[in-house]
């Protein structure tokens, strides 16, 4: 056990040499254009320390610089790889204050494109709108990833004009220039909690349908799809019998959306209606128009 010599009613001072411990990059390939993480790692660097990064090529030529702090002995930013760039990159990262110094190994640069993002149903037909329980096949180009590059997929869902959350977060590998994804869907307990433009109102909000996008990072290149956009389909029973309306048949019930759009539905022969694409949310059903009003506990007002 190491000893220790000195008095016990004094402030010692203990000098630390600091230290260089890495320089990284985050992904073993990028792409031209392609945004990379750069990591810096030290010991017993004080914050706000400057670091200074100098991009080269694969023959030492600089062709790009950077510079930052550190903050708990780390140094993270995202590097934007030039459109010009070789097929090889490497960084130095310098402490100046610390006469510390550190390379990066070599990241490998091509030439990749992400391009026709898009939604498709579980059939193989091309969607711009889906239920929210509904399983959704999420389909890119990745020109020029190699086979089984892996990439970044997210999901996420916009629930009001500035309001995401994301929903799916996963990888697909590329094959033969493109990646698929099967998606479950499960968004009911989600958009069930939407409120209805009466109370948004209340509160200066109005009601937003929920849609859906996903993007796509490959080798630092990002694809986005189109907006997806969520319904649902409102199921209301009323029977004075399973399966018969009886006198229920012929009369008139309104059903206002989330929205604040209204419909009115005459009730048929087996008191089943089917309000299909409606929008996820609160309903309120007006059913003023029945002498005996009476709903099935089947039925729905609650999208």
């Amino acid at each position: 056990m190491a000893e220790f010599k000195g008095q016990t009613d004094q402030i010692t001072k203990i000098k630390v040499a600091s230290v260089f411990l890495s320089a990284k990059w985050g992904l073993p390939t990028v792409s031209l254009g392609g945004v990379i993480p750069l990591e810096v790692q030290t010991l017993y660097v004080s914050d706000g320390s400057k670091v200074k990064i100098s991009v080269k090529d694969g023959q030492g030529k600089e062709v790009d610089s950077v510079s930052g702090v550190m903050y708990g002995n780390f140094f993270k930013m995202p590097y934007t790889v030039k459109a010009d760039a070789s097929n090889t990159l490497y960084f130095e990262a310098e402490l100046p204050d610390h006469q510390l110094k550190g390379r990066s190994g070599i990241v490998r640069v091509s030439l990749v494109k992400v391009t026709d993002a898009k939604w498709f149903d579980d059939k193989g037909k091309e969607t711009a709108e889906a239920t929210e329980d509904q399983i959704l096949v999420l389909k890119a180009k990745c020109a020029g990833a190699p086979d089984d590059t892996p990439c970044d997929v997210v999901i996420r869902l916009k629930l009001r004009e500035e309001a995401e959350k994301t929903v799916y977060e996963g990888q697909a590998k590329v094959q033969e220039g493109a990646i698929e994804l099967t998606w479950m869907g499960g968004l009911k307990e989600s958009v069930h909690k939407i409120k209805d433009h009466t109370t948004l109102g209340k509160v200066g909000e109005d009601y937003y349908p929920p849609e859906l996008k996903f993007k796509v990072s490959c080798l630092g290149v990002v694809g986005e799809s189109p907006a997806l956009t969520v319904t649902h389909l409102l199921t209301l029973r009323y029977e004075a019998a399973p399966g018969k309306a009886g006198s229920f048949e012929g009369k008139k019930i309104g059903v206002i959306a989330p929205d604040g759009v209204r419909t009115d539905h005459a009730i048929p022969a087996d008191g089943l209606i089917e309000v299909k694409q409606s929008k996820p949310g609160v309903y309120r059903i007006d059913e003023s128009a029945l002498k005996n009003p009476f709903t099935n506990p089947g039925s729905s007002s609650d999208a």
